[in-house]
């Protein structure tokens, strides 16, 4: 985020925002993938994760672990 916050100087302030929280949202994204297959937590967000997730991909349930990361994110961000 520290290396495209330059960037959003040059945009317009609407355009900065989305930008801003585009980045945001796809690193809590990728930070919970990694703490679910990994349990490697990708930033302190996604640390509980590491608890429910990992345990769930350890036991075969992988994907169903990932689905229901997409519909929470999805609810904590539109919902």
């Amino acid at each position: 985020m520290s290396l495209l916050l330059p960037i959003t100087f040059k945009l317009t302030p609407v355009h900065s925002i989305i930008m801003l929280a585009g980045i945001y949202y796809g690193a809590a994204y990728g930070g919970s993938t990694t703490s679910i297959l990994l349990n490697i937590p990708g930033e302190a967000c996604s640390m509980i994760t590491c608890l429910d997730g990992y345990q769930m991909a350890r036991k075969g349930r992988a994907g169903a672990a990932l689905g229901s990361r997409d519909r929470v994110l999805y609810r904590g961000t539109f919902g």
